[in-house]
């Protein structure tokens, strides 16, 4: 009975599926993250339509409170600067999800690699061990029509 196909690279490519499994994982992550800092920006914008709802529907006769008004101003200037950075961390974050989706499909094109080469081996394997199964074959085919003929003879 003849050996079982073994690939030689079996542990590089355990090596590289676990790389790009992690891979997978950073980009899940920074996913989260960016998902997470945009429900962040649509607090902070609900605040916003909020306080500007408040400050719509304060006494429209009578005296102002000029302090009220100014610390209105000021927290929707505080809210409007955290969307603003926000924001800002989104962009920064898609442009690093970028980079990692890069490594990911780098990894991803290492397995598959990896994979093409052991399919293509194994198919050899195959390939040679039918070829010297029919060789020997032929060969016991050959011997025993030889004795055959030795016997009639």
């Amino acid at each position: 009975m003849a050996k079982r196909f073994r690939f030689r690279l079996e542990p590089v490519l355990r090596i590289r599926l676990q790389e790009a499994d992690q891979a997978k994982r950073v980009v899940a992550e920074s996913l989260r993250t960016i998902s997470k800092v945009q429900r962040e920006i649509g607090l902070l914008q609900d605040r916003i339509d909020q306080q500007v709802a408040a400050m719509r529907s304060g006494p429209l006769v009578g005296a102002l409170d000029v302090g009220q008004v100014s610390r209105h101003r000021h927290w929707l200037s505080h809210l409007q600067r955290g969307v603003l950075d926000a924001m800002a961390r989104v962009r920064q974050l898609q442009a690093q999800l970028a980079k990692e989706r890069a490594s990911l499909a780098e990894a991803t094109k290492k397995v598959k690699v990896l994979e093409t080469l052991r399919r293509r081996r194994e198919q050899r394997y195959h390939y040679e061990l039918q070829r010297r199964e029919a060789a020997e074959a032929d060969e016991q085919s050959t011997q025993r029509y030889l004795r055959l003929r030795m016997v009639e003879t």
